[in-house]
C-alpha cells in the first residue's frame, strides 16, 4: 500500500517543520497519500463491473481505510516519541524507524527495510498494470500509437502498453533521482486533478443525467473547496519550488504537440467503443 510505505519512509512531519512549505506537506503528507491510492482504481474504470455502483464503494471506503491507518500510525508516533524527537529524526532515517527502534532493538532497521521492500513490490505491481491502461485508452481513441490498443488474446492485457511503458520508466529511472523525479512530476499531477475536478461543472451543464450514475456529494460546495485547497498548493509551488514546478508545466507543454498531430490523424477522435482488437499470441 503506497500509503503505508510513505509513512513507514518518510519523515513528512519534520520535513514540514524544516521547510515551511505547504507544497512539501502536500507532496509527502496525508492529502497526497490519500489522493494517490486511488489512481490504480480510477484508470480501471473501463473495465469494473458495475462501476456506478462500485467505482464510488471502491474510492471512499480505500480513502477511509488508509486516512485511518494513517492516522493510526502518527498516534502510535506521538504515543512513542514526543513531538521535539519526532523532529528530530535525521533525514537518513526515519520516524517509524525511530519508534521500532524502541521496541526492537538494533533489528528494527532490517525489519524495517523489509517491510518497506514487500510493499514498494505490492505497489509496483498495482501501479504498473493500472498505468499501462492510460496509453491504452489513448490509442482505442485514436491519440496514441494504434499498435499500443491491442490486448493479449490469452491474458487480455495490454502487453504491448506494459512493454512500452517499461521502457520508459526504465529510461525515467537512468535520467536521475527518484526525489527528483516525484519533485517534477508533482506539480503536474496535482494540476491535472485539479482540472479533472473542475470537468465537473461541465458535465453538469452539457451531460444529461443517466440513472444508475454517481451525483458528487456536496456539489457544488464540495469540488469548490477542493479546488480552492489545489489553488493553493498550486501557487504554494510555484513560490516556493519554481524550477520543480516550472519543470512540471515543462513536461505537459511536450505533450501537446504529440496530441495535436494525432488528433489530426484522427479528427474528431471520441471514445472508442466495442470489443478490443486482440494480439493472436
Amino acid at each position: 500500500m503506497k500509503g503505508f510505505i510513505d509513512t513507514l519512509g518518510q519523515d513528512w512531519m519534520a520535513g514540514s517543520m524544516t521547510n515551511g512549505s505547504l507544497y512539501r506537506i502536500d507532496r509527502s503528507g496525508a492529502t497526497t497519500l490519500l489522493w494517490q491510492e486511488t489512481e490504480p482504481g480510477r484508470r480501471l474504470f473501463g473495465v469494473r463491473r458495475d462501476p456506478q455502483r462500485n467505482l464510488p464503494l471502491a474510492l471512499i471506503g480505500g480513502i477511509a481505510a488508509v486516512a485511518a491507518l494513517y492516522l493510526f500510525v502518527n498516534a502510535a508516533y506521538f504515543y512513542v516519541l514526543t513531538p521535539a524527537q519526532v523532529a528530530s529524526v535525521p533525514a537518513a532515517s526515519s520516524v517509524a524507524t525511530a519508534v521500532a527502534t524502541r521496541f526492537l532493538g538494533s533489528t528494527a532497521t532490517i525489519v524495517m527495510a523489509g517491510a518497506m521492500a514487500a510493499s514498494v513490490l505490492g505497489t509496483l505491481q498495482i501501479v504498473t498494470l493500472s498505468n499501462a491502461r492510460v496509453p491504452y485508452a489513448m490509442a482505442r481513441d485514436g491519440l496514441f500509437f494504434r499498435s499500443l490498443g491491442m490486448l493479449s488474446a490469452r491474458t487480455h492485457v495490454p502487453v504491448r502498453a506494459l512493454v512500452m511503458q517499461s521502457a520508459w520508466g526504465a529510461v525515467l529511472i537512468l535520467s536521475g533521482s527518484f526525489d527528483t523525479l516525484s519533485d517534477y512530476a508533482i506539480f503536474a499531477m496535482l494540476l491535472f486533478v485539479a482540472l479533472a475536478t473542475s470537468s465537473l461543472f461541465v458535465f453538469r451543464r452539457t451531460a444529461p443525467a443517466k440513472d444508475g450514475e454517481y451525483r458528487t456529494w456536496g456539489y457544488p460546495i464540495v469540488p469548490i473547496l477542493f479546488l480552492l485547497v489545489c489553488a493553493v498548493l498550486l501557487v504554494n509551488a510555484v513560490i516556493t519550488t519554481p524550477r520543480q514546478a516550472l519543470a512540471g508545466l515543462g513536461l505537459m507543454a511536450l505533450g501537446v504537440p504529440f496530441y495535436f498531430y494525432w488528433s489530426s490523424r484522427t479528427p474528431g477522435a471520441a471514445p472508442a467503443s466495442g470489443r478490443a482488437k486482440v494480439l493472436n499470441r
